[in-house]
């Protein structure tokens, strides 16, 4: 389970260190991709990954979803490793497509963890749209 935000820096070389309350869970790999409808970069376990995959399909096949959709996700997804410093390299074209620079967002939302550009994530909190808490608290 992955919990808060945390600010972190992009070096020259596009690495990203995940903060140290997420790497344990990561030994060597982890799964990236542009995130269907918004604007920043998810990681996936290996296996949080493929559930995420099954899940498009499933929504894909009952018409929930379009097959364009899913191109773009499953095309825009790459594997990553890690370093001895849990940094990670997001490919330029990832980073281009996300608007990441060098100063990021590291957030975690559940099962997965998402990496936004830092005004955009400001954008994600000044949302206006009423809160429906009640219903899965």
């Amino acid at each position: 389970m992955h919990l808060g935000k945390h600010d972190r820096i992009v070096d020259d070389k596009g690495r990203v260190a995940l903060p140290a309350t997420y790497r344990a869970e990561f030994a060597a790999s982890a799964y990236i991709a542009k995130a269907p409808g918004e604007n920043c970069v998810t990681v996936f376990l290996p296996r949080d990954f493929e559930d995420a995959l099954v899940r498009l399909e499933n929504l894909l096949r009952e018409g929930q979803s379009s097959q364009n959709e899913y191109r773009q996700f499953t095309s825009s997804a790459v594997e990553v490793q890690f370093d001895a410093q849990g940094r990670f390299r997001i490919p330029k074209e990832l980073r281009d497509a996300t608007d990441i620079k060098d100063k990021v967002v590291v957030a975690g939302v559940g099962s997965r963890i998402e990496i936004w550009n830092p005004q955009m994530w400001a954008g994600v909190e000044a949302d206006p749209t009423p809160l429906k808490g009640e219903r899965w608290l």
